[in-house]
């Protein structure tokens, strides 16, 4: 409960009060309590209720107050719980970024061994998890730390001249006086001011002491400068997930593959007849057992001489095998027509156009002679590929043909529904929706021997488009998940980013801080704040052997030039990282209007940013902005821009202006980089995609675009 001072009993020992002769004391004695007077009991506190009873709760456990002899009042005990809570804020993003990270690797390993599920699981952990977990690391996250703490230097060099300086000038007064007691022979003030010289001098070399500190921080920055990145699942790297031998171009770049031009052919099957071989019944049950002396076949081809993916291509050998067995990319098995399409490795879709009441010659009949459409174009959507591929087409008569064509591939094909053109109308056949399997479909027949003439049904106006199925194929153990298209388009999203961005090591990508008057370079990217240290210590114990007005003069302009080669280096090595730390991908710009009369201007504004997102133009050194200026550009498509200036704590800002109205597109990039936007995707079949940022403007001319409203007060509609 709060303290009150109304509690105590106060028994002073009170003398008797001041005397009028004649009249005695004119005042009456204080009453304690005093009458009707109310002590301010609510301004003080209980320090121990205070402690008991605040606190915050967060995950990690209840945050209490530590209590220390300063605390008077509540508000000191929040500071104190709120100086506790900003590291684990802070921290907090840290947390998330790798909590996130943890759940999408489980919900990828919860997906496995069903390769639809890890894709979709893939695709989320590059678009969600994956981009806030590399900004934690070095190579994109260091730069922005390094510029805090070079800004840090250069204010604490700024400190420490003015208050060597000052302390400069102090010792110069002291030197005077010093030399004033000596001729008065004033012993004890010559000791005193001989003290104060000491201390002062003392003083210069303890604040050098800071940059021992300052040294540490940056002998970790150069230590984690060293780690460089790499690629996720890169391409390029021949023992990563995704090398070409396992996942070739023609799967990895393709959902569908368009065959502009093909041809399908198309043989009924012939039955062996055994009539007079065998008597009835027994010939007809023979028969039946009795395999066909050809299968019915449907056969497709590009019929272009280089097609730009030919279907061969699932069956050339790799340079090497990943998992060690079969070097085609298809299963060891066939399919059959009744497969599901996201089951079978390879499906098409193939547009035919043909009259299916005509009449085929031979053998004489039409397919569909009831059909009174005529001529026309079908859709038959998702034929199974029923078994791996060939460079060659079989003869109606079962013998290989080779040809230009065949040579690219050949697809045996069966299943799929077939549509009219507009891919919505079934086709039905017998009451149901047609299939190619009795679409393009002539009655079995039987014969003892295969036919002298050729009855194979060509197809010649046809296009296809054979599409993988990379689920299968990765669940055949043929590629990686990793080459399932929209798993590819998010990691070559990702890796886009971060090459962009830089993943080299941050040592190799900032030039060393250059050598100063006195103060040498390390050979390092950070300026040398020991050697600075040192060349001030070295010029205080100079002084130290012959203090006088002459020497502190020399000391400080020695001091100067030690810490103006540091303040040098630092500049330099800021405006090096700088440059190195601006994103074009997080980077922003604004305009003030989007419309505006010809007399006036257009103002930009530009807040640059670190890959990680975090705004690295504040507080600019001004020797760093003639560098920064000439690399920040913009580009107007109608009109013109001026130059970016800087206003001298966050923004760069320039204006557009014409002189005549119309319309106009602004760009801006850094170092010849377009600033661009990363569009995460929405959906499974929805990548990820980078777009440029442009912003539409437009000058209008109030004289002659009459219908222009100019304000409020403007209610006529006419302009004037």
């Amino acid at each position: 409960m709060p303290c009150d001072p109304g509690d105590n009993s106060l028994n002073p020992i009170i003398g008797p009060p001041p005397q009028i002769p004649g009249f005695g004391s004119p005042f009456s004695p204080i009453q304690i309590p005093l009458p009707d007077f109310d002590l301010p009991t609510e301004l003080l506190e209980d320090l121990l209720d205070l402690m008991q009873e605040l606190g915050a709760l967060f995950p990690s456990g209840l945050f209490k107050a530590n209590t220390d002899g300063f605390m008077k009042n509540v508000l000191d005990f929040i500071a104190n719980i709120l100086s506790q809570l900003a590291p684990f804020l802070s921290f907090y993003n840290f947390i998330m970024a790798l909590l996130n990270l943890i759940i999408c690797i489980i919900e990828v390993l919860c997906a496995i061994p069903n390769p639809f599920a890890v894709a979709s699981k893939l695709v989320k952990l590059f678009q969600e998890c994956l981009p806030p977990f590399l900004n934690l690391f070095p190579w994109l996250a260091l730069i922005a730390m390094i510029l805090a703490l070079l800004l840090l230097i250069l204010a604490l060099i700024l400190f420490l001249i003015e208050t060597i300086l000052a302390i400069i000038r102090e010792l110069i007064e002291n030197i005077l006086a010093f030399g004033r007691a000596v001729e008065l022979q004033d012993a004890q003030a010559t000791l005193a001011i001989a003290q104060k010289i000491a201390s002062l001098l003392c003083f210069i070399e303890n604040l050098m002491a800071i940059f021992i500190a300052i040294a540490a921080i940056l002998a970790i920055i150069q230590a984690l400068a060293a780690f460089a990145g790499t690629g996720i699942c890169d391409d390029e790297d021949g023992e990563g997930c995704c090398p070409p031998e396992i996942c070739p171009p023609f799967l990895k770049n393709n959902r569908e593959i368009d065959v502009p031009s093909g041809q399908l052919e198309y043989n009924s099957q012939i039955g062996v007849d055994l009539t007079g071989a065998l008597p009835p019944p027994l010939d007809t049950l023979l028969a039946g057992l009795v395999s066909p002396i050809r299968e019915e076949r449907w056969q497709i081809f590009s019929d272009e001489v280089a097609p730009e993916t030919p279907i061969n291509l699932i069956i050339t050998p790799t340079v090497a095998s990943f998992f060690g067995g079969t070097e085609q990319f298809y299963p060891d098995q066939e399919y059959l027509a009744t497969t599901p399409p996201n089951r079978a490795p390879y499906t098409v879709d193939i547009r035919v156009t043909f009259d299916p009441a005509t009449v085929f010659t031979p053998p004489g009949l039409a397919m569909h002679p009831t059909d009174t459409g005529g001529e026309r174009e079908f859709f038959i959507k998702d034929c199974i590929a029923l078994r791996v591929p060939r460079t060659f087409a079989f003869s109606f008569v079962n013998t290989p043909v080779i040809t230009t064509f065949t040579a690219n591939g050949v697809f045996d094909v069966e299943g799929g529904l077939v549509f009219e053109a507009d891919e919505e109308t079934p086709f039905i056949v017998d009451g149901y929706q047609a299939t190619l399997n009795n679409f393009i479909h002539f009655p079995d027949s039987s014969a003892t021997t295969l036919p002298l003439v050729s009855d194979t049904a060509v197809f010649s106006d046809v296009s296809f488009v054979w599409k993988p199925q990379h689920p299968v194929l990765a669940g055949n153990d043929l590629i990686t998940v990793g080459c399932i298209p929209e798993v590819s388009v998010e990691k070559a999203v990702a890796n886009s980013i971060l090459f962009t961005e830089g993943v080299e090591a941050v040592v190799d990508r900032l030039q060393p801080a250059p050598d100063g008057e006195v103060v040498p370079s390390t050979g390092s990217f950070l300026p040398n704040v020991l050697g600075a240290q040192q060349c001030v210590l070295d010029a205080v114990a100079e002084l130290r052997q012959d203090v006088s007005v002459v020497t502190l003069t020399e000391f400080q302009s020695k001091v100067e030039t030690c810490l103006g080669d540091l303040q040098d280096q630092t500049t330099a090595v800021f405006c090096d990282a700088f440059i190195q730390a601006v994103s074009q991908f997080q980077s922003t710009f604004t305009i003030d209007t989007d419309a505006q009369f010809v007399s006036r201007v257009i103002r930009v504004e530009v807040t640059l940013k670190d890959g990680a997102g975090t705004v690295i133009s504040t507080d600019i050194p001004e020797d760093c902005l003639p560098q920064i200026l000439e690399k920040l550009k913009a580009q107007v498509t109608f009109g013109s821009i001026t130059d970016f200036e800087y206003d001298g704590s966050l923004l760069f800002t320039a204006e557009i202006f014409s002189d005549a109205a119309g319309d106009g597109v602004l760009t801006v990039s850094f170092d010849g980089n377009i600033f661009s936007t990363i569009t995460p995707g929405t959906a499974f079949d929805v990548p990820t995609s980078i777009t440029t940022n442009e912003v539409n403007y437009t000058f209008v001319d109030a004289v002659t675009d009459k219908d222009v409203r100019r304000d409020q007060g403007d209610v006529a509609g006419s302009g004037d």
